[in-house]
This record gives structure tokens, C-alpha cells and sequence, in this order.
């Protein structure tokens, strides 16, 4: 899986880049009734990936959405993160690939 943080960008879809790091990326947006960012922290010596979500409500509309997104958001960003990893582990090399860097399967 790859160690770099720009690989997981795509878990929250649209939302923009407001930070980077060699470990983290933090993902963001602004809007009128409520903003959330996002932080996708890869740790390579865990082998782990942890995403973490905050958000900021501005007015009656924004707490109404979120009281409706609140409880099922948890279940939606683990699954946002389990869609992604498929996505990139289906994007990497086999390990013959890998290994022997021509790009060429190994067939035994």
C-alpha cells in the first residue's frame, strides 16, 4: 500500500487540500452552513491509516444536517476508507511486478 498521504486524498471525494505532510494530509472545505476537514494519517511502521473528521456548524441549517449525518457518519467514513484501500490495493503492482520491475506477470 503506498506510504505517501496525496495517494489517500481521494477517501472524502471533492474536498480540498489544505494541508500536507511527508505522514498527513488535511482535507477541508468551508461552506455556508458548516465546515469539516478531514486528516489522513499514514503511519508506515503500524501499517495503519487514521482518519479523523471535525466539524464546524454555523447556523440552524447546519445543525439540523448534521444532527441527520451525526449518527451514521462513523459507518460512512470507515466505509469511505475500506473503498479506498480496495481501490489502491487493486491500483498496486503484484509482487512479481514488483519484484522484477519489467512490468511483466510471472506465471508459474
Amino acid at each position: 500500500m503506498p506510504a505517501d498521504p496525496a495517494a489517500w486524498e481521494r477517501v472524502t471525494g471533492a474536498a480540498g487540500v489544505l494541508g500536507r505532510t511527508d505522514r498527513e494530509v488535511l482535507l477541508g472545505e468551508d461552506g455556508e452552513h458548516l465546515s469539516f476537514r478531514v486528516s489522513v494519517l499514514v503511519d508506515t511502521a503500524a501499517r495503519r491509516v487514521t482518519l479523523s473528521t471535525a466539524v464546524r456548524l454555523h447556523d440552524r441549517a447546519g445543525r439540523r444536517y448534521w444532527s441527520l449525518v451525526r449518527r451514521p457518519h462513523a459507518v460512512a467514513a470507515r466505509l469511505l476508507l475500506r473503498r479506498t484501500h480496495r481501490r489502491l490495493a487493486l491500483a498496486a503492482p503484484r509482487a512479481g511486478e514488483r519484484a522484477h520491475g519489467s512490468g511483466v506477470r510471472l506465471t508459474s
